[in-house]
């Protein structure tokens, strides 16, 4: 009952903060139908109203078709799918919070996370966020037919199955004994889930065959977007410029600290194979770092060094939730953790080039970008540990410079300007 408290209040504080800004003139667009249907939601509204379509004019088969079958059958507005994204995306977060047991003030943090806006809109990412949460309490509490419905609906809403199988993979392979008396069990939790990713993968190849007569039309139009396998350049950049780039750099920060504990978990694991034992971290963690360091290696290989759509891939997930939840167990008692975060910090702010070739930015300038930005991460980090002597000023801190900049990215949004 508290954590829905929590819920209320935080969008009771978000309604009034921005229309607090929208009067004084602080933020200039109002949310409309209109409004909304912009960037990649137009793709979604075309697939609710028209189907699929594929020519080589225009195509939407890039994008799955669970989200946008649900806002046909509802007859919703773009306002309405909208409010339904943010009851979703808050529901999600409700059931993570319980199930790990965060504090209020942690829990206030997650929400104000300024990657969220994107629930608030008519984008796959507040159902993704629902379903994915259904996930990983499934993993969490080792319930197989959870497990294998969110697979399937997780894989229906966002083109997700190549991340998921080498997540899930590391999740069940590093979350079990593999002794000889569960050995059959554990492989029917590997076949369960990796047969549901499949078959979500077959549905939506056969509704898009069923509209537009040609099969795997979703690989061939990712060329369109230009995600193929390529040399990234350096330095890496953001086309929405520098006001996205930090929070890309921080998102790809936790996929370097997530792609560091995934190799130093594996090590253990290879270690301990002659004296096999569970894992001590859940799987559902085990499975959020195996996703967070696979979209990683996706956004380098696949980008060319465009960080588009890491904050929103990586930190409005709830697999961020489940790290950020471990990171604050596991933080007191593992110096690796600490050095890893420094060096992952360090390894982001290198590949944009700071501080020697940061485009536009003279060498203070950068210098002075780079603190604040490793400020912000380690005020994060701070606020995981409820034991921080000044943890509460630094949660209500960034509560309020989150709150800012959810409301500043939201009305880039309505706007129609290039986000990342």
């Amino acid at each position: 009952m508290q954590s829905a408290r929590v819920v209320v209040a935080h969008m009771f504080v978000c309604l009034v903060f921005y229309s607090a800004c929208y009067c004084f003139g602080i933020v200039t667009h109002w949310p409309t139908n209109a409004s909304l249907i912009t960037w990649d939601a137009g793709f979604f509204a075309s697939i609710a109203t028209q189907g699929y379509v594929y020519s080589e004019e225009y195509a939407n088969v890039a994008f799955f078709p669970l989200f946008s079958y649900i806002w046909r059958w509802s007859q919703l507005t773009a306002v309405g799918i909208s409010i339904v994204n943010s009851v979703c995306a808050g529901a999600g977060l409700l059931l993570l919070v319980r199930e790990f047991n965060l504090t209020s003030r942690q829990f206030l943090l997650l929400l104000s996370t300024p990657a969220l806006f994107i629930v608030y809109v008519p984008y796959t990412e507040a159902m993704f966020f629902l379903t994915g949460a259904v996930l990983l309490l499934g993993l969490h509490r080792r319930a197989l037919r959870l497990v294998v419905v969110s697979l399937f609906l997780c894989c229906c809403i966002r083109a997700a199955a190549t991340l998921f199988i080498p997540a899930y993979l590391f999740a069940v392979v590093l979350g079990s004994t593999w002794q000889r008396s569960t050995w059959l069990k554990q492989a029917g939790w590997l076949l369960s889930g990796l047969l549901a990713i499949l078959a979500a993968v077959v549905l939506v190849n056969v509704v898009q065959y069923q509209a537009t007569g040609q099969w795997l039309l979703m690989f061939k139009d990712m060329n369109r977007w230009g995600h193929k396998l390529q040399w990234p350049e350096w330095p890496f950049y953001s086309g929405a410029g520098v006001s996205m780039l930090w929070l890309d750099v921080l998102a790809l920060a936790v996929t370097a600290v997530a792609s560091g504990a995934c190799l130093y978990m594996a090590l253990k694991w290879l270690r301990r194979l002659k004296n096999p034992a569970v894992a001590s971290v859940s799987p559902a963690v085990l499975f959020s770092l195996g996703y967070l360091a696979t979209i990683g290696v996706y956004l380098v290989a696949y980008q060319g060094g465009e960080t588009a759509n890491a904050t929103r891939y990586i930190l409005a997930t709830p697999f961020f939730v489940a790290a950020f939840w471990q990171l604050g167990l596991s933080w007191p008692t593992t110096a690796s953790i600490r050095w890893g975060v420094g060096v992952a910090v360090l390894l982001m702010l290198g590949l944009v080039g700071i501080p020697f070739n940061f485009p536009s930015f003279n060498f203070l300038q950068a210098l002075w970008y780079s603190m604040v930005v490793t400020l912000y991460l380690v005020a994060y980090v701070v606020a995981c540990l409820p034991v921080s002597r000044w943890h509460r000023e630094i949660v209500m801190g960034l509560y309020i410079i989150n709150l800012l900049l959810q409301v500043c990215l939201f009305d880039r949004f309505l706007e129609g300007r290039l986000l990342s």
